[in-house]
């Protein structure tokens, strides 16, 4: 499938004493003011999901700690997936969420790094 390039942001986020780059493109990168890789995490797919939705990732090495959590449209926490891999791809099983809105977040050594809606529909 062919992914459209309809826009980029570039946000710029200063956190304890360095700059973070986020391009927002087709997925999201996070780098460091030296341009080392921080995280690679694709839109989840397929979006709207069914019964599972799948997120691409790719973490640095230096990264002790990584999860995905699934959040209902109140911003409670419904699902948390452990990223044990550097590189993978997370399939998360949806068949028993309602129909609806809910947000996903990754999150790095406790802290929340990029949050983005996914889409269910049975």
């Amino acid at each position: 499938m062919k992914k459209l390039l309809l826009y980029t942001i570039i946000a710029m986020v200063s956190l304890t004493g360095f700059t973070q780059n986020i391009d927002l493109v087709d997925g999201s990168k996070g780098t460091d003011t030296i341009h080392n890789t921080i995280f690679e995490l694709s839109n989840v797919y397929p979006n709207p999901a069914n019964t599972e939705a799948n997120f691409d990732f790719t973490l640095n090495a230096s990264i002790s700690k990584a999860q995905i959590n699934i959040y209902n449209l109140l911003g409670s926490k419904i699902k948390t997936y452990v990223l044990n891999e550097n590189e993978g791809t997370l399939t998360a099983n949806t068949s028993d969420l309602n129909e609806g809105i809910y947000f996903y977040s990754l999150v790095i050594d406790n802290e929340s790094k990029l949050t983005q809606k996914l889409i269910i529909k049975h």
